[in-house]
């Protein structure tokens, strides 16, 4: 009766010498600064259409909606295109729930009651944390998402060896 004898075996092999670069996963960091510049100017533009100085009625909010749209969903969009899936979820997450977290953190702690009324300062502080929030998600987006993903692939080779086998398993990451 023979004996069945499976060892995996997980290797992986480079031929790279040691004293060479290791070469860099390819990112779009440039796509992610272009979007987040193009939310920045139509917000830059929603600030100055609504003090009034462009002609306008100093109630015109027509651009913060856009803006906020464009910010919320040009850089989840760029990943899309490369196909970075988790990379745009996680990028939506990071631009809805950051400055969304700040806004609340601002809220949570202003003065409750008409005895504490600070007038336009809560919302000033409010809107603060809030756009900090929204820096927060862009710099963590283009710093920790915005390269391709990296792909696994994997060889496995059997050998049997009289009554029993073995397997290889090698892979790179790209």
């Amino acid at each position: 009766m023979g004996r069945l004898c499976l060892l995996p075996i997980l290797c992986c092999v480079s031929t790279a010498r040691a004293d060479e670069p290791v070469p860099e996963a390819p990112t779009y960091h440039l796509q992610i600064l272009a979007a987040d510049g193009v939310a920045i100017a139509f917000a830059s533009y929603q600030l100055y259409a609504s003090t009034g100085a462009s002609g306008g009625s100093k109630n015109d909010s027509s651009y913060a909606v856009p803006a906020l749209v464009v910010f919320a969903a040009a850089a989840p969009t760029v990943h899309l295109f490369h196909n970075n899936y988790l990379g745009a979820g996680i990028s939506l997450g990071l631009r809805v729930g950051l400055p969304l977290a700040g806004y609340y953190i601002a809220y949570a702690s202003r003065c409750q009651g008409s005895y504490c009324d600070n007038g336009n300062a809560d919302y000033i502080r409010e809107y603060t944390f809030g756009t900090i929030g929204g820096i927060a998600a862009m710099i963590g987006d283009n710093a920790a998402l915005a390269h391709e993903p990296s792909t696994w692939t994997p060889t496995v080779t059997p050998a049997a060896h009289g009554a029993g086998a073995t397997f290889g398993i090698a892979g790179s990451w790209r």
